[in-house]
């Protein structure tokens, strides 16, 4: 099982599916939070309105039946997920530093200055 059949499970098909020890390290609330809120907007507030007060369960089971219950049966829809483009000349290394804070330029100052 992955993070796309809990998604599926949750939105289209509602199916329920039971839980296992595996399938808990694979439910992860803020990736679920995530792609509702790519899905639809809307239905993300609410979601996220109610985890930012507070964290109100303690097993991912209960979360996964908030999702469940919470959420009403939705039309299939590819989701697309968007990625950051590169720049171009832009590459994978360490990206050059613009800004310098107080205390970076303080060190440099008293580097050159010995």
């Amino acid at each position: 099982m992955n993070l796309f059949n809990i998604l599926n499970s949750i939105l289209y098909s509602k199916k329920k599916l039971e839980l296992n020890l595996e399938d808990e390290n694979i439910f992860i609330p803020y990736m679920i939070n995530r792609w509702v809120s790519m899905y639809n907007g809307d239905l993300a507030v609410f979601i996220n309105n109610f985890f930012n007060k507070s964290l109100p369960f303690e097993c991912k089971e209960s979360y996964f039946d908030y999702y469940f219950n919470l959420c009403p049966k939705l039309k299939f829809k590819k989701i697309d997920y968007i990625k950051k483009s590169k720049k171009e000349g832009e590459s994978d290394e360490i990206p050059k530093r613009e800004f310098l804070s107080e205390r970076e330029m303080m060190l440099y100052v008293d580097i050159l200055q010995k």
